[in-house]
């Protein structure tokens, strides 16, 4: 499902989210840089997200299409009219192997990337459930929202923003079969929350998070 009957999305905003929270861990993941209204931009759209997606178990295209059209254009216009090194991906490929190429064209390539690894990813991995299974593993919203993100925020971190979600996902059915046994946990977990979530926390400390992890577990 992709409609939210009914709903007016602008009550999102009385979810009781301190909003003076998300603006400073905003700024201290991404300091007073040009990429800092784009930041509060993507976490904010992120945020109404989980909460939908909590209220009504629903990613509607009336926030993931924009999503993606958005990040579209950051990534061509960034490259364009200020320097492609505040974009999350800068340093990885595509950018290490496209020297040659205008450079909005291989931040492009990279939006391109990355929604591939993100909504590529989670449709290939629900197509495959379903045919195994038989039932629905993944939404199509989920799909068009991580299109989004990885659009944004390259492959590498968009990588790290599902494995996040899927690593608290899995922590929190862990939790939920423990105190309520014999329920269905897909219906008692909308996996956006943990995708919004991931994405958040990969966007402002993904690239010291994977630091951290080479420094300490790759030779």
């Amino acid at each position: 499902m992709s409609e939210l009957p009914g709903t007016d999305l602008s009550s999102v905003s009385g979810c009781g989210i301190d909003h003076g929270s998300v603006v400073s861990a905003v700024y201290y993941g991404i300091g007073f840089e040009p990429f800092l209204p784009v930041g509060f931009i993507f976490v904010s759209v992120m945020v109404a997200l989980v909460f939908i997606d909590a209220g009504h178990m629903i990613l509607p295209n009336v926030i993931t299409y924009p999503l993606l059209i958005f990040a579209l254009v950051v990534r061509i216009a960034f490259p364009l009219l200020l320097w492609s090194a505040y974009l999350p991906d800068f340093g990885n490929a595509p950018f290490t192997f496209m020297a040659g190429y205008p450079v909005w064209a291989t931040s492009l390539a990279g939006a391109l990337m990355g929604a591939l690894a993100g909504g590529g990813s989670l449709w290939a991995v629900g197509e495959a459930w379903k045919r195994l299974r038989g039932v629905e593993a993944m939404g199509l919203g989920d799909v068009k929202m991580m299109l989004g993100v990885g659009a944004m925020l390259g492959w590498k971190l968009t990588l790290l923003s599902i494995f996040l979600a899927a690593l608290a996902g899995s922590i929190a059915g862990v939790i939920i079969i423990a105190r309520q046994k014999g329920k269905d946990m897909q219906a008692q977990i909308p996996f956006g929350i943990f995708l919004g979530i991931g994405s958040i926390v990969a966007l402002l400390y993904g690239d010291k998070l994977v630091a951290l992890y080479i420094s300490n577990f790759i030779p």
